[in-house]
């Protein structure tokens, strides 16, 4: 999923319009090491990263983001959590001139709780990024409702499920198939799923324990 968001950057970031030039990725700590590693193997070179977590100052967060230092960076990392204390910096950085931003949600489903602060941020963010990607392996662990704010994102403007959040909600207590056909339907050009026979792997191998 990693590479596959970074060729659709190194795309972008060569189109004719709008060139991307930022990527600014929101995960779980976990995930920093591993998108800076990927940006590696697939440009072959370090990325130019700055992880906004508890190791810097806020100062300096600020700083970075509102674009007063003399540093420059193409991949920035923050957690979830981070987000809500820095919403105006993000808003400055998004909506700068010189900012043509690629925003990713990975683990996207941590901020599927429609009344959640973390929500609420996060689709605040969503309208200045130039492109909006989510990454997730379980879209809708509770129910359908769990989708909506993951294409809300996507489409800040546009129901692209084409049902309110409380109907959402009443389908995954009282399952109507054509309901859910038909949502499948309107969802189905937004999003694409990796299976695990598209990777590749090889046999599965069950080891006795020693």
């Amino acid at each position: 999923k990693t590479s596959i968001v970074y060729s659709a950057f190194a795309y972008l970031s060569n189109a004719t319009i709008e060139q991307l030039n930022k990527l600014l990725i929101i995960g779980p700590p976990s995930s920093f090491k591993p998108w800076e590693q990927e940006f590696y193997e697939c440009f072959g070179r370090k990325p130019k990263s700055f992880r906004i977590n508890g190791e810097v100052s806020k100062d300096l967060k600020q700083d970075v983001l509102k674009g007063i230092t003399a540093e420059e960076y193409e991949l920035y990392l923050i957690t979830y959590n981070s987000v809500p204390g820095l919403i105006e910096e993000l808003l400055i950085f998004l909506k700068s001139e010189f900012n043509n931003v690629m925003l990713v949600c990975d683990e996207a489903h941590k901020f599927k709780n429609i009344t959640g602060i973390w929500a609420s941020h996060i689709l605040q963010l969503a309208p200045f990024a130039k492109s909006r990607i989510i990454l997730t392996g379980t879209p809708a662990p509770n129910g359908y409702e769990d989708l909506y704010n993951i294409f809300k994102f996507i489409y800040p403007t546009k129901n692209v499920i084409g049902k309110r959040a409380d109907f959402l909600k009443g389908l995954s207590k009282r399952p109507i198939q054509s309901d859910i056909d038909e949502i499948i339907e309107n969802i189905k050009p937004f999003f694409v799923r990796i299976k695990k026979s598209d990777l590749n792997l090889p046999p599965f191998t069950d080891h006795p324990i020693i």
